[in-house]
Formats: C-alpha cells, sequence, structure tokens
C-alpha cells in the first residue's frame, strides 16, 4: 500500500535483504514522507544510504535514528560500514565490536576482518578469517583474495583467486 508507512518500511527491509539498496532507499523515502521522525524508518533510510555509498548522509540518519530511540547496537554494523567508507577503521572497529554483542554472523566478521585488513592490522584480520576460511567459505576466500591484494601481496591473492575460481573468472580478476 503506497499510503501505508509500516508497509513501505517492511518493503523497504525486505529489499535490503535481497539486496537491492536503491530500491530500499526509494520505499524508506516514501515512508519518510509519510511518517517522519521515525527510528524505524530514519534507522532503515540511513542503512539504505550507506549501501548506496553515501556514508556522511548515513551518518547523519543514524544519529538521527538513535535520537529517536533506536539503540546503537541496533545500527552498530551498518554505521561501522559507512565509517570504513571514510576509512575512519578506528571508529569502525568500535561499531564492528558492538554490533557483536547483539548477533555475530559470518557477512559481519568478514566485514570487520576488510576493516582490520585496510587499518593495516594484518595479523588480527587473518586471524578472523581463519575459522571461516577452515569452512571453505566462498565469501571468506574472496575478502582473503582482496585484503592480500590491498596490501600489496598480488602473487597471494592470485593464488587465492585461482583456488576459488574458475581459470578464465581468476584471470579476469588478476588485472584487479
Amino acid at each position: 500500500s503506497p499510503s501505508d508507512a509500516d508497509a513501505l518500511a517492511d518493503a523497504g527491509n525486505a529489499s535490503l535483504t535481497l539486496g537491492d539498496a536503491n530500491a530500499a532507499l526509494n520505499f524508506f523515502t516514501r515512508a519518510n514522507a509519510l511518517r517522519p521522525n521515525n527510528g524505524r524508518i530514519i534507522s532503515g533510510l540511513a542503512t539504505a544510504t550507506v549501501r548506496t555509498e553515501n556514508p556522511f548522509e548515513a551518518l547523519r540518519l543514524f544519529d538521527d535514528a538513535v535520537r529517536l530511540g533506536i539503540s546503537e547496537r541496533a545500527i552498530a554494523a551498518d554505521r561501522a560500514l559507512a565509517f570504513d567508507l571514510l576509512g575512519n577503521f578506528g571508529r569502525a572497529q568500535q561499531d564492528y565490536k558492538l554490533a557483536r554483542t547483539a548477533a555475530t554472523s559470518d557477512d559481519l566478521l568478514i566485514r570487520q576482518a576488510i576493516s582490520l585488513s585496510l587499518a593495516g592490522q594484518k595479523t588480527e584480520s587473518d586471524a578472523m578469517l581463519v575459522p571461516l576460511l577452515q569452512k571453505n567459505s566462498a565469501s571468506a576466500w574472496r575478502a582473503r583474495a582482496f585484503m592480500l591484494a590491498a596490501r600489496g601481496e598480488f602473487r597471494e591473492s592470485t593464488k587465492v583467486t585461482q583456488g576459488f575460481m574458475d581459470a578464465g573468472s581468476a584471470q579476469r580478476m588478476e588485472r584487479y
């Protein structure tokens, strides 16, 4: 229903779950127009905003959501991503740690490991991925290849990539 803010917010959350941040942004924007100053809607809008790579606006919206009663723990994982996008890895790590007090997922661990790696904390980031790599998580292996490449360890990154991709795809990835 285009005039039901709750239904629009639910559609926004479903869009986020499906990985369509642009659709989520549209749904949350429409919901916010119907029901401004609603913490749940503002929080969803902030999440969609960071996932469309607009971290400055997302951080402003996360602050608004907290002022409207949303818990810091509830937004910590996505707010950490906003700080990562800005290169503020120390602040991102604070939020990743807070998010992990609420729940831990493979995706959250991978995001935190990448953040640590980009911050130059090689030992900690590598250790965080080990359990996922031992489970042969494709996402963890992709993160490992990215982390190695970002550190300038191109040979090792290529080996990892070749280990989980077909030869043609791995060769195309080498230039990245």
